[in-house]
Parts: structure tokens; sequence; C-alpha cells
């Protein structure tokens, strides 16, 4: 895998990779309507159902919330819910 560069801003809120997690379940579950118990973080997204479209708008929300630059290919580098949460979320 290739290297991803992030760059946090000042203030940037910290989460947890576990909370990452959560957030990209109900994401997911709200873009493709549906429910969030079923989403298994441990399969690729595609398996999921997820297109780039939704992998790129995953990364920008991803972006807000953590208030740091994400490469766009992040969702491709790290092909789970669970390796990308554990890419971006800070260690517990």
């Amino acid at each position: 895998m290739e290297s991803i560069s992030i760059q946090s801003s000042p203030g940037a809120e910290t989460l947890t990779a576990v909370e990452i997690e959560n957030l990209i379940v109900n994401f997911i579950a709200t873009n493709l309507e549906v429910d969030p118990a079923g989403i298994e973080t441990d399969v690729t997204f595609d398996r999921l159902g997820v297109d780039s479209v939704v992998a790129v708008k995953i990364v920008m929300e991803l972006e807000t919330k953590l208030g740091r630059e994400i490469d766009p290919t992040a969702a491709y580098d790290y092909p789970t819910i669970e390796t990308l949460a554990q890419y971006l979320g800070s260690p517990t």
C-alpha cells in the first residue's frame, strides 16, 4: 500500500478507530438505505455496495468530521470500514 498524506487542522477532533467505524457505518447505512446493524466492518466496501461516488463521499465526510485532509483514494487503499478506521483513528 502506498502512503497517504493526512494533515491535521488546528483544533481537529480526535476520534478513536471505533468511533470512526461507527461514523462510516452510519454514513453507509444512510446513503444506501440499509440497516446499520447489517453492515459488517471487515467486508470490502464494494461488497457492501459502496461505489466510487459513495467512497469519495465517505472520505469527504471524514475530512469534515476529523478536520483534516485525507487522500481521496483512502477508501481504496484501506478497503474495509475496519482498516480505514484503524488507519485514521487514534490509538486507545
